[in-house]
């Protein structure tokens, strides 16, 4: 069903759920030079942003295009043994920098092609404005985590409540270094997970969405599962219901909600049309939805906003 054709009925039912919340993407690595998924992707978060007044934070993936921009710069792509992230000095640095900031401006562009100028993006690294900053007291000798980064609310809420645009920001995973300025010296690169989980944690997200190219954690038969409580994590490792090529992402996932105060993951795949909108406004969802076990059973509070409210969001 098309974002045009789609039932208001159907869509409205789902205001009093998502207005005013926070959804984070995090789109893999893969997808982020995906241009026709970026297009799709861009057409429905203009209509999340506008009809249902959803705020998103977009963060983008970045492991393939550092080590492309290495290799065409004749530098050598070393990788971490323990979490696969490229090890990059003071020059490759400044080439991979440089390699996302483009990108990050073509998803940009993307984006506000798609949404007809609806949306206005904003384009930017984490250490710009210092909005995602390494915590001082990091220990070098240990893998980055969303634990060790500190988001500066204020320069995100500055953007998603503006009064007057319905802003997007895109960020990409290089984060700023304590200092007294945020220098290309004053920058690290961070893995996309960990960052926009830290954006979900300390923003109070409603969801983190990732954006791959599978389905959503697959059973060993290949079936997609499409909800798992926190809880049932590592039974579902140990009895090995999930296939192994999974577990490291479920894992990650689990911890994710569990630093969250509210809200769940999802890890769904998005290169079909309407993917996301299937996700956030229908019952079945379109991936694996992990979150708490409820300690009663839910009941959505359906709040049915008149149509013309809806409307006059879309075309005012």
């Amino acid at each position: 069903m098309s974002v045009v054709s789609r039932n208001w009925d159907e869509i409205i039912k789902w205001d009093n759920v998502y207005n005013g919340k926070l959804v984070v993407v995090r789109i893999d690595s893969a997808l982020s030079e995906d241009v026709e998924t970026i297009r799709r992707l861009g057409k429905q978060i203009a209509f999340l942003r506008r009809a249902m007044n959803l705020k998103i934070i977009v963060v983008q993936g970045s492991r393939s295009k550092i080590d492309t921009a290495l290799q065409e710069n004749d530098l050598p792509v070393r990788k971490d043994q323990n979490t696969g992230m490229t090890e990059l000095d003071a020059v490759s640095s400044t080439v991979a920098d440089t390699a996302l900031r483009e990108l990050n401006g073509r998803i940009a562009e993307d984006f506000q092609k798609a949404s007809k100028g609806s949306i206005k993006t904003i384009s930017l690294a984490g250490y710009d404005k210092k909005a995602i900053e390494l915590h001082p007291l990091k220990d070098s000798d240990h893998e980055i985590g969303s634990a060790d980064l500190i988001v500066e609310k204020s320069v995100f809420g500055s953007m998603l409540d503006a009064q007057n645009e319905l802003f997007v920001p895109i960020v990409y995973p290089f984060c700023a270094v304590p200092g007294p300025k945020t220098a290309l010296h004053n920058m690290v690169s961070v893995d996309a997970d960990a960052v926009a989980l830290a954006i979900a944690r300390d923003m109070n997200a409603h969801r983190l969405i990732i954006c791959s190219n599978v389905l959503g954690v697959l059973g060993q038969e290949g079936a997609l599962i499409p909800e798992i409580f926190t809880d049932e994590i590592p039974s579902m490792i140990a009895q090995s219901k999930v296939r192994f090529d999974m577990i490291a992402r479920l894992t990650s996932a689990g911890k994710a909600v569990e630093e969250m105060s509210q809200g769940a993951v999802v890890i769904m795949d998005v290169r079909y049309p309407d993917s996301l909108l299937n996700e956030l406004l229908s019952d079945q969802g379109g991936g694996t939805l992990i979150r708490r076990r409820p300690t009663r059973p839910a009941q959505r509070d359906f709040h049915f906003v008149r149509a013309a409210e809806l409307q006059k969001r879309l075309t005012g």
